[in-house]
């Protein structure tokens, strides 16, 4: 009785470790997969990153060919510039002294009858009462900055070919003009090439049409009479400012009349005094009067003493 009870509780055991060992192996298959495709996973992903790194380290290097690339252009072109401007100064001083060489040959008569012609002539067309010292053509056009229509104001550049023509001779002003030109780069210069130039009203003329305001005699005359020292500002500045709005006044007349006469030059000059003198501080006015000081000039010169003393 014993032993047939006890037959069909080993087999069933047996089932049982059968069915469990199985199991284990089926997870243990399970597992060896699971492991084989992390180890792939992790073989790819360390594929995945040296590619990178040389991805990275190569484009390091390329960065760096090109930084090496790029200093070596900029120097290459820092140092052509600089060769550009000793040719143009060689070349520049190499014309001033060509054409300097070309006044001094003209005829005695010509030089002395040129030097005939009334002083008040030519302070039409300056704009400046008093008579400079006469130099050379380099010393005229050294004090001239270069000009390609942006780099500095219109004004600036044409007050200072007034003042070039100033202090030459005034049989010399056809070859000062031919100097200035070559004070002109990119669009400046294309403003004036091939266009008539024997002048520096003209060369001025030109450059007002390309790059001047389109404003009127009368809107300038405007501006000028309601200018005033404005806050924090140099007094040179603003005497600079006054001279811009009456050299403008003075060319615009100029240009629409064909000239200038003595009647319009003393109204203007009349103006500049009182608008400058009424646009100063208070403190100024005290100081300076339009009854005292009837010129501009003397008015400008009181107004930089006064600036210098509070300085």
């Amino acid at each position: 009785m014993d032993t047939r009870s006890k037959k069909p509780t080993t087999e069933s055991s047996t089932e049982a470790l059968d069915a469990k060992a199985r199991e284990l192996a089926t997870r243990e298959y399970e597992l060896q997969q699971i492991e084989r495709t992390l180890l792939e996973k992790e073989r790819r992903m360390k594929q995945h990153e040296t590619a990178n790194e040389q991805r990275a380290a190569a484009m390091e290097h390329d960065r760096r060919n090109l930084d090496r690339e790029r200093d070596q252009i900029v120097s290459k072109a820092s140092e052509l510039e600089l060769r550009e401007k000793k040719v143009e100064k060689r070349w520049h001083d190499f014309e001033t002294t060509r054409l300097e060489d070309s006044a001094s040959n003209i005829p005695r008569e010509n030089k002395q009858s040129r030097n005939l012609i009334p002083h008040h002539t030519r302070s039409n067309n300056s704009y400046d009462e008093i008579p400079s010292p006469k130099v050379s053509f380099k010393e005229a056009t050294d004090s001239v900055p270069h000009f390609d229509g942006y780099n500095i104001p219109l004004a600036q550049f044409t007050r200072a070919c007034r003042r070039a023509r100033d202090i030459i001779p005034a049989s010399g002003e056809r070859n000062l003009t031919k100097l200035l030109i070559n004070k002109l780069s990119k669009r400046a210069y294309y403003a004036v090439e091939d266009e008539p130039c024997n002048s520096v009203t003209d060369l001025i003329d030109l450059l007002t049409d390309a790059f001047g305001t389109a404003k009127t005699l009368d809107q300038y005359r405007g501006e000028l009479s309601i200018i005033y020292f404005q806050p924090g500002e140099h007094i040179l500045d603003y005497i600079s400012r006054v001279k811009d709005l009456r050299t403008a006044i003075l060319d615009a007349e100029r240009r629409e009349h064909g000239g200038l006469d003595d009647h319009f030059i003393a109204e203007i000059d009349n103006l500049t005094t009182r608008s400058f003198y009424e646009g100063l501080p208070l403190d100024y006015r005290l100081q300076v009067s339009p009854l005292t000081h009837p010129r501009h000039t003397d008015m400008f010169a009181v107004a930089k003493a006064i600036a210098k003393r509070q300085e």
